[in-house]
């Protein structure tokens, strides 16, 4: 599904005139395949060994139960779907021992059958002294989510200051994650408002706040879920896209 097998061999059968055999078991069935509808919704796929608990229940004739608060997935109105799964509006509802569907940026509870979808909303700002290597930056990137029992998947970029931009520890953690990361010029953090703005900043960049104010640059001012966590010698902020804000609240009011 997620390689694009099945589409490829539905446009090589249209360019041919041959017939494709899609032999994947929610197909042949014909069911919603959970990864398809992850994708098509824009939607990473945490761990995607947990998806045949999903198609498994789907194919036993099961209503697979999904949370959803802002219905990503579009399961919400479509009858179709809805046949096949069962919304809840609270993760409290989900059986840690069955198959289960947990969408949103926020960490899933536990269970080795739970299937997390994550939107690509959170931004990383990262402030470190010179020469931190990138295992420490990971480390505290790694506890900060955490804490704050946010999706890791859910992390679209690490952002910085510009001054930054030639450290090697920062490159390589993004990396390492698979994010992009960007530089911020300082002429823009700098009005950039933060709840925890810092004199020693001030003096060594000329600007109140380097973490804080990059996640809020990059994600176009939008909200931090995680203020400042200050280790050794980086600091994290964490905040949510205000474009991904926008648009949800447009298709609430078009609704």
């Amino acid at each position: 599904h997620l390689g694009g097998a099945n589409e490829l061999a539905a446009r090589v059968a249209t360019l041919t005139g041959a017939r494709p055999v899609i032999t994947t078991a929610t197909d042949a069935a014909g069911l919603p395949a959970i990864d398809l509808l992850a994708l098509d919704a824009g939607l990473t796929v945490a761990d995607t060994s947990r998806v045949k608990h999903v198609s498994a229940a789907l194919l036993a004739g099961e209503r697979v139960a999904v949370h959803d608060p802002h219905n990503l997935l579009g399961i919400a109105g479509n009858p179709t779907l809805e046949t096949h799964f069962l919304l809840l509006d609270v993760t409290d509802g989900l059986d840690p021992a069955m198959p289960g569907v947990v969408v949103g940026w926020m960490r899933p509870p536990d269970g080795d059958k739970l299937l997390a979808l994550c939107p690509k909303v959170l931004v990383a700002g990262v402030g470190c002294r010179r020469g931190v290597p990138a295992n420490e930056i990971l480390s505290q990137i790694h506890a900060v989510f955490a804490a704050s029992d946010l999706a890791l998947s859910a992390l679209s970029a690490l952002a910085s200051v510009e001054d930054k931009a030639d450290e090697p520890g920062l490159l390589q953690a993004a990396e390492a994650l698979g994010v992009p990361i960007t530089f911020a010029p300082k002429s823009e953090l700098r009005i950039m408002t933060v709840p925890n703005p810092s004199q020693t900043v001030t003096d060594k960049l000329g600007i109140p706040s380097v973490s804080e104010a990059a996640a809020r640059w990059q994600t176009r001012g939008g909200p931090l879920l995680v203020e400042k966590h200050i280790g050794d010698r980086t600091t994290v902020a964490v905040a949510l896209d205000a474009r991904w804000i926008g648009a949800r609240l447009e298709d609430a009011w078009r609704a």
